[in-house]
């Protein structure tokens, strides 16, 4: 009788004091191991996906097993996670990006860190990330890229790397990249293009389909030479994105050769004050500036040239800049008296007769040639223009000018004497430099 009670109490002991987590009477060293792997086997079975969010996220308590889902499409979004402490021990939560070519950045909480870190960034679609609290700060305890790719290995490409061709975009003056590819076709003429929504760390390809014009920003869209492209049907252009929508274009490839004169630039005149081109850059040996139908609003103006120093902020009108000097000549053989400006003119005046405002009689038609403005040692054009005075008179001139001060000149601007320019065609052209 006394033997079989002790029996009957030590076994119940030790199946009690061995019963491992989920109840199962395992009395054996690997109930801890079993333990940990249930917990984890838990943990994935049980994550319950949120509906989607396309804003910011803030985690709740209630977040508890649950997969926050968020769609960045719009813009990049964040997800906020409780402390530590408040979502104490065993609190376990994931997030995922479901969708958009933005970010999705799972921030820290007060002086918390995730593995150390203060942020988490998943960029790519259907990344997701699985974290755990531990009362005093979270820890990843797994996490998924979409394409099998093992997290914090280095990239050894030993084959072949394809990358995948995303849909079409439209032309626009934002292109905003899908995140379907690498490399895209880009439709239509909208713009001008001045900057790309696309993720930091992206390396993408663009191939044009048709002309639009792309503008230079140094930190949006950083042209090489610093200068604006309008592109032709076949063009490529390969970009990374150095931070967040933010652009460098390493290579931009002519679907034909370079050789002669390419479009940079135009613009129309509408009323406008001035016209002017920036960002003229040391890239190109010689600019051409064609202006077709050019109308001033008042009666009896001249038409001007300034230049600028400081890609356009200010435009100098001093008074010991510029020189200039022209020969005119009227319908018939008539000859007109020079034109001409010494070493202390606030401009280069390029017509020598007044423009007359009557659409009916006004043909202003000009060719001027910029050589080298980038030259901190001078800039130099010369020009050659007709348009009638009258109906019946039409005059002609040839003229050469100069600004003789110091520093690269990398900005033009067009101005009438008196009141705005009505109407006109503005065409910037370059020839790049071997």
């Amino acid at each position: 009788m006394a033997v079989n009670e002790n029996l009957h109490s030590y076994n119940a002991t030790t199946v009690t004091s061995n019963t491992p987590a989920g109840g199962d009477a395992i009395g054996s060293d690997l109930d801890d191991h079993l333990r940990d792997i249930k917990k984890n086997v838990r943990f994935a079975a049980q994550l319950t996906p949120s509906s989607t969010s396309s804003a910011a996220v803030t985690m709740v308590q209630t977040d508890l097993n649950k997969m926050i889902l968020v769609d960045a499409s719009a813009a990049a979004r964040t997800v906020s996670v409780l402390t530590a402490a408040a979502a104490a021990t065993g609190f376990r939560v994931g997030v995922k990006k479901v969708g958009g070519a933005n970010n999705v950045v799972v921030l820290r909480s007060g002086s918390d860190t995730i593995d150390g870190a203060t942020a988490i960034t998943l960029s790519a679609t259907n990344q997701a990330v699985m974290l755990a609290s531990n009362g005093t700060t979270w820890a990843r305890t797994s996490e998924y890229l979409p394409g099998g790719v093992r997290l914090g290995d280095a990239n050894v490409f030993t084959k072949t790397q394809s990358w995948s061709k995303g849909s079409d975009i439209s032309s626009a003056s934002t292109l905003v990249l899908g995140d379907d590819g690498n490399y895209f076709d880009v439709t239509g003429t909208t713009g001008p293009i001045t900057a790309i929504t696309v993720p930091a760390g992206t390396l993408f390809m663009l191939q044009f389909d048709s002309t639009p014009v792309l503008t230079h920003h140094a930190t949006n869209l950083n042209l090489p030479g610093s200068a604006n492209i309008t592109a032709a049907a076949g063009d490529t252009l390969v970009g990374f994105a150095t931070a967040a929508n933010q652009v460098k274009v390493l290579h931009y490839q002519r679907a034909t050769g370079r050789a002669g004169w390419e479009l940079i630039s135009s613009a129309t005149a509408s009323s406008d004050a001035t016209i002017e081109f920036n960002n003229l850059s040391s890239a190109y040996s010689e600019y051409l500036v064609v202006m077709a139908g050019i109308v001033p609003v008042t009666d009896a103006t001249h038409l001007y040239l300034r230049t600028s120093t400081n890609n356009g902020s200010s435009f100098d009108s001093g008074s010991s800049d510029y020189r200039y000097a022209g020969v005119n000549q009227e319908s018939g053989g008539t000859t007109l008296a020079s034109l001409q400006g010494g070493s202390a003119a606030a401009q280069i005046q390029l017509t020598r007769e007044a423009m007359d405002s009557d659409v009916a009689h006004v043909n202003f038609n000009c060719n001027l040639w910029l050589y080298d403005p980038t030259d901190a040692q001078g800039t130099f054009c010369n020009w050659t223009l007709a348009h009638e005075r009258s109906s019946a008179t039409l005059t002609y001139t040839s003229g050469a000018g100069d600004r003789d001060a110091a520093g690269a000149v990398d900005a033009i601007q067009f101005l009438c004497s008196s009141g705005n320019i009505e109407s006109g065609e503005f065409y910037l052209y370059g020839v790049r430099k071997a």
